[in-house]
């Protein structure tokens, strides 16, 4: 019994220098991202995805006057500052490739699967808030880089702006901050899955009356999926090394470090003494459980346990009726015409762009306050949302006016496209 609780013992100790020693791996390939600017400097993160080349987010480098990376002298003591020029960039994409002569750092391996809802994923980079309520801070900690741990709560087909191409993007809780832009998202194994970019912002609710708050937004933030970058690499011969094993380490917390070179498929031979210490743990915890088990298992089905516990709703027809929802807009115009647009369910879900120009909206709303392309109206998560896209004469709602962040509209509510008055109808559900 002594010898079994040992073993595992061991085997978890093991584990846990394993995660250590590949994140530790990892953050040799992290470096710090400045671009001087007209008004001072843009700071950034960036990973090294083949020799000399660090890919990095398109805004961190988008006004630049200049780029540098920062890495640490051998000695530790000091930044070392290295001039870095532009490879390739992409706005659609927020996506950069800068080329870094002399940078000399070893190059990360990017894994091209999608990770699975659920998994472990870390945050590498340097977020700005971290050195500022620091004092004297020293030169060689300002490229010490911060980590930060969660999970993947969602894959979705989305853009960074209007107009621009769909690429498939990663919601995680790993916290991304302004400085964070650009640095790579971790599976446990240290492969990177996705280049961090944006988080979702506060809401600010409120009225003359009742005075303003802010909805804060917690614990979601965004990364594009490594696809994207890896497409942009091809296109630019860049030799990256790239993996599509699953993290073992996900489900059995052994690091397989199994790594793929392009042109090549040599793979190491972890993969057998994966399995044998997977075998292990099983064996062990297998053995354990039936020493100490001493009382019988109960189980029961979902329909037993609605029955025991009383529950009235059919958990099928609940979700069912969830997809189900109609709805208009109503109101008038400046000159007081009547406004009546009404919407399918499967353009809401899409996402429709209402503005003045046939050619550039989905839905025409015809009065000069209203833009050619005003705003976007899209029912996503049970939410109906709004969300301007830079009109002359704004998007409002509850009085106040949008920035580029989306508001939330209920059934019954009232906003404003320009001094275009309209109102929700239908059932949302």
């Amino acid at each position: 019994m002594n010898v079994i609780v040992i073993s595992i013992l061991c085997l978890l100790l093991s584990v846990h220098a394993n995660a250590q020693d590949v994140m530790a791996q990892a953050d040799q390939s992290v470096v710090r991202v400045v671009a001087k600017d007209r008004n001072g400097y843009e700071l950034g993160s960036g990973f090294v995805v083949a020799k000399d080349i660090v890919a990095t987010n398109y805004h961190v480098i988008e006004n630049n006057l200049g780029v540098v990376v920062l890495k640490k002298n051998p000695n530790g003591s000091d930044i070392n500052p290295i001039k870095a020029s532009v490879l390739w960039r992409s706005v659609d994409l927020d996506l950069a490739l800068l080329e870094v002569p002399g940078l000399d750092l070893p190059v990360i391996t990017v894994r091209q699967s999608m990770p699975s809802k659920g998994s472990s994923v870390t945050t590498m980079g340097y977020p700005g808030a971290a050195d500022e309520a620091l004092r004297d801070i020293s030169q060689a900690s300002l490229v010490e880089s911060t980590f930060t741990q969660g999970i993947i709560g969602r894959m979705i087909e989305a853009s960074w702006s209007a107009n621009a191409d769909k690429q498939m993007i990663i919601q995680h809780s790993a916290s991304v901050n302004s400085g964070n832009s650009g640095g790579p998202l971790l599976d446990n194994c240290g492969r990177v899955v996705g280049v961090n970019t944006a988080k979702a912002l506060g809401i600010v609710q409120g009225d003359n009356r009742s005075g303003m708050t802010v909805n804060q937004s917690d614990g979601i933030f965004y990364a594009s999926h490594i696809s994207s970058l890896i497409d942009a690499m091809k296109q630019q011969g860049v030799p990256y090394k790239v993996t599509s094993e699953e993290c073992a380490m996900q489900t059995t917390a052994i690091n397989p470090k199994l790594e793929v070179n392009i042109g090549s498929t040599k793979k190491s031979d972890n993969t057998k003494l994966i399995g044998l210490a997977a075998a292990a743990v099983l064996l062990a915890g297998g053995a354990l459980f039936f020493s100490l088990r001493k009382v019988a298992v109960v189980r029961e089905s979902y329909t037993q346990f609605r029955r025991r516990s009383g529950s009235p709703v059919d958990h099928q027809t609940k979700l069912s009726a969830m997809k189900k929802f109609r709805c208009a807009l109503v109101g008038q115009d400046s000159s007081g015409n009547p406004v009546h647009l009404n919407f399918s369910e499967k353009a809401l879900r899409q996402g429709l762009v209402l503005g003045r120009d046939p050619n550039e909206s989905d839905a025409q709303v015809n009065d000069n306050s209203i833009s050619r392309r005003h705003a976007k109206l899209q029912f996503d998560s049970g939410v109906l949302k709004v969300r301007d896209l830079g009109s002359t004469n704004g998007t409002w709602v509850n009085g106040v006016r949008l920035g580029p962040e989306s508001a939330t509209l209920r059934v019954g509510q009232g906003f404003n496209l320009g001094k275009v008055s309209l109102r929700v109808e239908g059932e949302l559900s």
